[in-house]
């Protein structure tokens, strides 16, 4: 997990200095990864969350860095522009987060809400998406946080002597290819507005031929059981306690034994030591029966 957050804000740093062209801009925005994964890690333990695939699946440095990123980048745009009025750069640095530090709010308050119907799902979809959108909740709630408190006080921290904008090379190469698209868009309004409708219409007559079910059926009705013997016992010695088993199954009305498992394996579903015995039940016709 450290290699893979080092990594991640290295990269981080590498993109922002790129699009930036300023060093200790980059390295604001950077440095409020850690502080902003280290806040959802605490909301996720205060709030009985496990750290597996699921829940960590929605977090990532793009919607951390996206507040920090409009804050410093207005912070950049002020103290670039500053006139020679007497104003000090903590000053500079509260007139430009109070300018953009409504709409980071409501927009990251949009986000978290369109979130909410994801709580309401019931069953397999609930369990999966729940967890997701609860630590993505926690993620975009310590974005805004290190942007309102910590990226502001880096700043005027950082941030202090002869600062002047200029576009990097990247930057003008992208600036002069959207000003040309631009320019023709607005020359050709009514075609642009044409192939927009034309697209929404489009993608609503593809809808009937979407798939509509949400979730695959999974295989329930399964169990896999694990039976553990001494650590000193012969394979051999073992057998007549696993062939009890299929026993066991049949005594439920329309169980029965799928397979079973004796020792180490190359598979990552058997068990892992010689000791260790697993067998699949399947119990889907005791439930069809139960109904």
């Amino acid at each position: 997990m450290i290699d893979i957050l080092i990594a991640g804000i290295v990269l981080v740093s590498i993109i922002l200095y790129v699009f930036l062209g300023h060093f200790r801009t980059a390295m604001i925005v950077a440095l409020t990864v850690p502080v902003a994964l280290l806040f959802t890690f605490g909301m996720m333990v205060l709030s009985g969350q496990s750290a597996n695939l699921i829940s960590l699946g929605a977090v990532d440095f793009g919607i951390i860095v996206d507040s920090t990123l409009i804050m410093v980048e207005s912070i950049f745009y002020h103290l670039a522009h500053r006139a020679s009025s007497g104003s000090t750069v903590p000053m500079h640095v509260m007139r430009a987060a109070r300018e953009v530090g409504r709409p980071i709010f409501f927009a990251t308050t949009i986000i978290v809400v369109a979130f909410l119907p994801l709580f309401t799902m019931t069953g397999v979809p609930g369990k999966v998406f729940a967890p997701m959108s609860l630590t993505y909740g926690f993620a975009l709630s310590g974005a805004p946080l290190m942007a309102f408190t910590l990226a502001p006080a880096l700043c005027s921290l950082l941030l202090t002597g002869p600062i002047g904008e200029r576009d990097t090379a990247v930057v003008e190469f992208l600036k002069n290819r959207y000003l040309a698209l631009l320019n023709w868009g607005l020359s050709r309004e009514w075609l642009v507005i044409g192939i927009a409708i034309l697209s929404l219409v489009m993608a609503l007559a593809a809808v009937p031929f979407i798939g509509g079910e949400f979730m695959p059926a999974l295989e329930e009705g399964n169990i896999w059981m694990r039976t553990t013997f001494p650590v000193d016992i012969f394979v051999r010695r073992g057998r007549p306690s696993r062939d009890r088993y299929p026993g066991n199954f049949s005594a439920v009305p329309g169980g029965h034994q799928r397979g079973f498992a004796t020792g180490p394996s190359r598979r990552r579903n058997r068990p892992d030591k010689f000791f260790q015995c697993g067998i699949l039940g399947d119990l889907k016709a005791a439930q069809r029966m139960a109904r």
